[in-house]
């Protein structure tokens, strides 16, 4: 199966997701923030991303820019229970960053695990930064 990268600061969400990704059989790293996360992509690349949106210091926007700039093969899943504006909003935005698909908290295992098979097996996406 895929490499696959979480990043999430919430500790139960970043755990649950992990957890819903390795019962797929998937190898699962975790970083608890954007920066981490980030470093940890430059130094071993993953399949598949899967970004909370809304975090401290480097949040998932940048994330998802950074990793589609530099490895515009990777796919990146974004994740996010919303902030001041709606979940929807939020997404709505990655999707145009180049997000390979957003899912609204909370979701199911199946709605992760069928995202990832999806994201894994479909053709790139358009990359807007090329």
């Amino acid at each position: 199966m895929a490499r696959v990268l979480v990043i999430e600061d919430d500790e139960l969400a970043r755990e649950s997701v992990t957890l819903m990704l390795e019962e797929s059989g998937h190898e699962v790293a975790m970083a608890d923030d954007g920066d981490v996360g980030l470093k940890m992509f430059s130094e071993e690349p993953y399949d598949l991303v899967v970004t909370d949106l809304i975090m401290p210091e480097v949040n998932g926007m940048d994330v998802l820019s950074q990793i589609k700039q530099e490895h515009p093969d990777t796919r990146v899943i974004v994740i996010s229970g919303g902030g001041r504006l709606t979940p929807i909003s939020y997404l709505d935005v990655a999707m145009k960053l180049g997000a390979d698909d957003v899912l609204t908290k909370p979701f199911t295992a199946f709605e992760l695990t069928s995202s990832a098979a999806m994201v894994l097996h479909s053709p790139a996406a358009p990359n807007p930064f090329h």
